[in-house]
């Protein structure tokens, strides 16, 4: 058992965001911290919380780190750089991924950590003083308490939801976690999914049985009321819950009834959010622009070649792996219409002259320029969560259940042949071969919508030669500082049966 007494996780997340650089200060207190009874005693500020913590997950969902690792090392884009420390998760042969003290901006496995968890604190009080203290939230004359309560057990589920996809353990916390004599004892990935499906599940529950709209707008453009918001819950629960997979075989044991049920409950169009400054992407406190990094025409981050190579396998021009010792190959003629409309063709590659030493996998003619003009113009909307990935997952959810073959393969057409135009699938194919359709469009269409979705997707699928590169990363050590604060054993993943 380990306690710190005098200081909590929230402190040390707060010394990390006003100075990164100083770990030999984590074990103080943090006197700066304003007086919790002084923060959370104007319910009238509840909303703008909420909206900030939704801000703390938003940035690091769609920030540089540990997207500019995990995205080349799922061989969906690829990247010459060695930016925030991304070598060594997409090196080949693959190795163990360093997990050491630093700049922890600079260390993939430090961005989501201390990022979500800047927002567990603010959510628990909320809960804390709603649930618990029973205050009311009271804005004029309208009553907010019941949707706040629904947005902070939704946030509690969303922020250990991804803590639990991306990590293969973490510290688990809620509204009536007494900080001040917490052990720091952890929990697996598996039972902290549990724990946030159960709390995505009372937020849909409110939802149901209540009626509200937001006083504000939550992220930008979004002002929810109790059916988006229970929509949105729905998509949540679904994606998580596929996510959470490591492998093929943890993919097919899933509770594919339930995801099926988050998804006939979702999103019904496009979940939009606003592009303005303050949510651009972040990692920590620094870097504020990283999906513009990701996307825009930056030269940081391509499309990896195996990707190219699925969506051209007769092109020569489009060989996987890139032939050792080839500078350069010419265009690419895909029979997917989207291959054009989605990448750009670039006779120079920036980083050609690193293929000599960091090895030909790293090579790429072609950036992603689908949601160029909106990150060039600078306004517009990120489609984070798209009615097609929705719709994916109840496509998923029939063949794994192998029922409604007709609607899963309608659902794979409606990408497959109105976008990419290309032939139909069939309901007198395999479950196997429309699985491999279906994995097709996923990785296509969802590129880059949630920047990770192309790993996760990588590291579950269960069709042969689809999945993650041997020996990548699988999920995420907890970063070296946050174990030596504690007294654990440094430890980390990477290489062949060293993956999870």
């Amino acid at each position: 058992m380990r306690k710190i007494h005098q200081m909590s996780i929230f402190f040390i997340i707060g010394i990390f965001v006003s100075s990164c650089e100083n770990f030999q200060d984590l074990d103080v207190p943090n006197y700066n911290n304003p007086n919790r009874a002084q923060v959370f005693s104007n319910t009238e500020d509840f909303p703008t919380l909420i909206s900030g913590a939704y801000n703390a997950w938003w940035n690091h969902l769609m920030g540089a780190s540990p997207q500019f690792a995990l995205l080349p090392a799922s061989e969906t884009m690829g990247t010459g750089f060695g930016s925030w420390g991304a070598n060594p998760f997409y090196a080949i042969p693959r190795e163990a991924i360093p997990n050491t003290q630093g700049d922890p901006v600079l260390i993939p496995q430090a961005s989501w950590w201390y990022g979500l968890y800047q927002a567990v604190p603010t959510v628990n009080d909320i809960l804390n003083e709603l649930v618990v203290g029973g205050q009311r939230v009271e804005i004029g004359n309208e009553d907010h308490t019941t949707s706040m309560m629904a947005h902070s057990y939704l946030l509690q589920g969303i922020l250990f939801g991804h803590l639990a996809m991306l990590y293969d353990k973490t510290f688990l916390m809620d509204e009536e976690t007494d900080i001040q004599n917490y052990e720091f004892d952890f929990t697996e990935y598996q039972a902290l999914m549990d724990f946030a499906i159960e709390r995505v599940d009372k937020a849909i529950a409110i939802c149901d049985t209540a009626t509200f709209t937001d006083p504000i707008e939550m992220m930008p453009g979004v002002i929810f009321n109790n059916a988006l918001l229970a929509r949105f819950a729905n998509s949540m629960g679904a994606r998580m819950l596929a996510y959470n997979a490591r492998t093929g075989q943890q993919t097919q044991n899933t509770d594919w009834s339930k995801i099926l049920l988050y998804a006939q409950g979702g999103i019904n169009e496009d979940f939009l959010v606003g592009v303005e400054d303050g949510w651009r992407g972040l990692v920590i406190e620094r870097d504020p622009w990283g999906y513009h990094q990701l996307v825009m025409d930056w030269k940081w981050v391509w499309v990896h070649q195996r990707l190219i190579n699925m969506m051209a396998p007769d092109d020569p021009n489009a060989a996987f792996p890139w032939p050792f010792g080839v500078s350069s190959l010419g265009e690419v003629s895909s029979p997917d219409q989207r291959f054009d409309a989605y990448f750009e063709f670039n006779e120079k590659i920036r980083w050609a002259s690193s293929a000599s030493s960091k090895g030909y996998h790293i090579m790429t003619h072609y950036s992603f320029k689908r949601f160029r003009d909106l990150y060039n113009q600078g306004v517009g909307f990120v489609n984070f969560y798209t009615k097609e990935e929705n719709e994916f997952y109840k496509a998923e959810a029939y063949l794994r259940m192998n029922q409604n073959l007709e609607e899963a393969t309608a659902i794979i057409n409606s990408t497959r042949v109105d976008k990419g135009d290309l032939e139909p699938a069939r309901t007198s194919e395999s479950v196997e071969e429309l699985k491999e359709k279906l994995f097709y469009e996923r990785l296509v269409e969802n590129l880059m919508t949630f920047p990770l979705g192309s790993y996760f997707d990588r590291r579950r699928i269960d069709i042969e030669d689809m999945g993650l590169y041997q020996g990548t990363v699988r999920h995420l050590p907890i970063p070296a500082q946050e174990l030596n604060l504690h007294g654990y054993a440094l430890y980390t993943f990477g290489g062949i049966e060293n993956e999870m």
